[in-house]
């Protein structure tokens, strides 16, 4: 197995929406459903820092799963490499249907259940083990749904809920409600125009 060293290879939310549904079409052989990419987003968002910490193309901290596969390590708070191994993609459309595909895998059914089901919290709870099965991540389950459902937000307006923590750290103290709705409308209204542009070419 061969460590490299961890390359940034950050994304925008225009890019994320096209290499994650051109994934969810190769992965499932169907368009991709709104909330069901909204769901993808946030987590990706989450666990990259809003995209701007992707290393190698892998969208979702993935790691890996063969001695043969390439890896890199990430350092914690601490500065020091986790002891996480974390698989390497050589493009953002390979890193996009292994992103994809380990939330759909048969061997992670709760995570592909919450996922399919299009419930922020039920595919939250599922990535915490709550419903059985692995757990996607380590931190704590009430802290990780808190967490991801402020990030869901951002991509899904229409949800709210008094658990949700701010998209970004600091983000409610330095902003008036007024600008947290104009700036999540316009997250929304990108991702729609992005959906919509898509769905142009292709026909």
């Amino acid at each position: 197995m061969t460590e490299f060293l961890a390359e940034r290879t950050p994304e925008t939310l225009s890019s994320m929406t096209a290499a994650l549904s051109d994934a969810y079409r190769q992965v499932r052989g169907e368009e991709i459903p709104d909330r069901i990419l909204a769901l993808l987003l946030a987590l990706s968002d989450y666990e990259t820092a809003t995209f701007k910490k992707i290393f190698h193309h892998n969208l979702g901290n993935i790691v890996v799963t063969s001695e043969s596969q390439p890896y890199f390590h990430l350092n914690g708070r601490d500065g020091k490499p986790t002891v996480h191994r974390y698989r390497i993609y050589d493009t953002l459309e390979d890193g996009a249907v292994g992103y994809v595909s380990q939330l759909l895998s048969p061997t992670r059914p709760q995570w592909a259940e919450g996922l399919l089901s299009g419930d922020p919290v039920f595919f939250v709870d599922s990535l915490s083990g709550l419903h059985g099965g692995a757990r996607y991540h380590e931190t704590d389950p009430d802290q990780y749904r808190r967490t991801f459902l402020g990030r869901y937000a951002k991509y899904e307006p229409a949800f709210t809920t008094p658990d949700a923590e701010a998209a970004e750290p600091g983000f409610r103290e330095s902003s008036s409600q007024t600008n947290v709705f104009a700036w999540m409308f316009a997250a929304s209204a990108g991702l729609l125009g992005m959906r919509m542009l898509l769905k142009g070419r292709r026909s």
